[in-house]
């Protein structure tokens, strides 16, 4: 994990529209939602609200999501990119794949649980 030295601010939603940004992601097809990550940490903080999923800086834009299984990530974060460029600026992005979509019909889950117990992969 990165120590990095983080100087956050809020920014006003003159400067950077979060909600555009966070309505630009959560319409992309391979996004299944935006993640406010494990400990619901990742949000932009406005007046008596919050967005989650969306951590805007004075340099820095990150995107959390779920993506749908069967899109290519890099593919995931060249169309977010496209989105949101005309919405952040010259902030650098990036974008955080939290977790992955995969709607398995409900018989896959119980054969997959069954398969970790017993340690093996069942067809």
């Amino acid at each position: 994990m990165s120590t990095r030295h983080r100087t956050d601010r809020v920014l006003s939603g003159s400067e950077v529209d979060v909600d555009l940004v966070a309505a630009a992601a959560a319409g992309c097809p391979a996004v299944a939602a935006l993640s406010a990550g494990m400990f619901g940490e990742v949000a932009t903080y406005l007046p008596g609200r919050k967005v989650s999923g969306i951590r805007v800086t004075d340099a820095d834009v990150e995107i959390h999501i779920v993506a749908h299984r069967g899109h290519p990530l890099h593919h995931v974060a060249a169309h977010l990119g496209a989105l949101t460029r005309p919405l952040i600026g010259d902030r650098r992005l990036t974008v955080a794949v939290d977790d992955l979509d995969v709607d398995l019909p409900s018989g896959n889950r119980a054969d997959r649980s069954i398969a970790s117990r017993s340690g093996s992969e069942q067809p």
